[in-house]
């Protein structure tokens, strides 16, 4: 599924944590017209969360999933934004449910971390980030979709 950078250099690979450590311990959040910096980890919409949690859920994903000797072949495709993801599992529902079962205990006793899934048939919609998608006779039919808790909030285009 994926390749690490083995033409980045020790420097180049130096430089990135220094700006990542850097980043992790300026991270800052406004509650109630008050700054808040993080004591132990980082604040929940700082700005570096959504940065650390991809790096931690695809960092934890090449370990469990994204490697050929650990991937299931029924996982015929598996995509990832963040901390969501969409896929293709040909087999039952059982055998997804058992890997996955399998897949979520290691990943919480080894990272702490625990994952859920949704299981929809592939002839139902199903959403992926602003995405809703089903299949009717071959046919990949797309639609917008909005999560019911949705703030409308937008960045305005000049606002950069």
């Amino acid at each position: 599924f994926l390749t690490c950078r083995p033409k980045w250099s020790t420097g180049l690979r130096n430089w990135i944590r220094r700006l990542l450590d850097i980043s992790f311990r300026s991270a800052v959040v406004k509650y109630d017209e008050e700054w808040y910096v993080g004591v132990n980890g980082i604040p929940t919409g700082g700005i570096p969360s959504v940065d650390a949690g991809n790096m931690a859920v695809f960092y934890v994903f090449k370990k469990c999933i994204y490697s050929k000797d650990i991937t299931p072949s029924e996982l015929l495709f598996f995509l990832r934004f963040v901390d969501d993801g969409t896929g293709i599992w040909n087999g039952t529902k059982e055998s997804f449910v058992c890997w996955f079962n399998k897949f979520r205990e290691k990943t919480i006793a080894l990272y702490g971390l625990d994952f859920t899934f949704t299981i929809n048939p592939i002839t139902e919609p199903t959403q992926f980030l602003d995405i809703q998608y089903k299949f009717v006779d071959g046919t990949l039919y797309t639609d917008l979709y909005k999560k019911p808790t949705d703030a409308n909030r937008f960045l305005n285009f000049s606002s950069f």
